[in-house]
């Protein structure tokens, strides 16, 4: 069963966003649940994201966070099992993933590859959810292509298989990240399946956010892309939930909340992964170009600082 939720806000797992640090800020700013990024199964059981000190395993080993969804990708039965035994004690949901459309990911017969193997998905939920004691729940994308639609057979299936939530990406593996999320097949999804389903796709902003849930039904929504340098986007969407307006953020304040998440990487990440991280928190402040250079250009974590002071 999932565990209660303060918010209907979800933050979405993207790769080199959704770190243990980021995720805190998310939580602090309202986020209902927080997911990690993909993470190998594989990788886990042969110990490499212990051994990486920007690793969740290594920071949540002695700073647990919570809600949390620990999310999978993988396909061997044996290694999922011994990846969820790994992750069990330090998240609250193990999600696993069958949407990722990127080739390094299919190519391994994970991520979407998986949306067109029935049988083997059938065989890996039904050991998954009689492994764990955690709620699983599992990321998809509508289909291969719009011609080519499985979100309600793949949602049926692991409805059956005892899965607690699908998260729908309204894009088909073609799509990629372009186009338009497509709205209609969230809805459907929801009115077939009887457990909860979280839409995913195009939301920047809490009006976005509502629409979904207004012309889906969907119980939950998941931010991704909108969330990126703009963890307020999750305090934004619980005020216009709430009162139907929303205050956006200052630049003093942006430029604070980067400030409050810089003291925690420095610890944690490379002097390139902070210059990335910090890239994403100019999109919204005045003169973004000019800072973008003055991070492109800085030679320490002390010049990145200062950038935002």
């Amino acid at each position: 069963m999932l565990p209660r939720f303060k918010s209907k806000a979800f933050l979405a797992p993207m790769a080199g966003v959704s770190d243990y640090f980021f995720r805190e800020r998310c939580l602090v700013q309202g986020a209902g649940l927080v997911v990690s990024e993909l993470t190998s199964v594989e990788g886990l059981a042969r110990g490499h994201y212990v051994q990486r000190k920007d690793s969740d395993l290594s920071i949540l080993a002695s700073r647990p966070q919570s809600p949390l969804s620990i999310q999978l990708f993988g396909s061997d039965v044996k290694t999922s099992l011994k990846a969820v035994d790994l992750v069990e004690p330090y998240c609250d949901i193990i999600d696993y993933n069958l949407g990722c459309p990127a080739p390094h990911i299919t190519k391994q017969e994970a991520g979407a590859a998986l949306l067109a193997k029935d049988e083997a998905l059938k065989k890996l939920f039904s050991a998954l959810v009689k492994h764990s004691d955690k709620p699983i729940t599992a990321k998809i994308r509508a289909g291969i292509s719009e011609n080519n639609l499985v979100h309600i057979k793949i949602g049926k299936l692991l409805e059956q298989e005892g899965v607690d939530m699908i998260s729908l990406h309204a894009r088909t593996v073609k799509q990629g990240y372009s186009g338009t999320a497509q709205l209609e097949w969230i809805k459907e999804l929801k009115d077939t399946l009887d457990i909860p389903v979280c839409g995913n796709g195009d939301i920047t902003t809490p009006v976005q956010a509502k629409q979904m849930m207004e012309q889906t039904g969907c119980d939950f929504v998941m931010v991704g892309r909108g969330a990126r340098g703009n963890p307020f986007i999750f305090k934004q969407i619980h005020e216009y939930f709430e009162t139907g307006t929303y205050k956006n953020p200052t630049d003093l304040a942006i430029k604070q909340e980067f400030l409050s998440y810089l003291d925690c990487l420095t610890d944690h990440f490379s002097l390139a992964s902070i210059k990335a991280k910090a890239m994403l928190f100019t999109k919204n402040l005045k003169g973004a170009s000019v800072l973008r250079t003055a991070i492109a250009n800085a030679s320490s974590v002390d010049a990145v600082r200062e950038v935002f002071s």
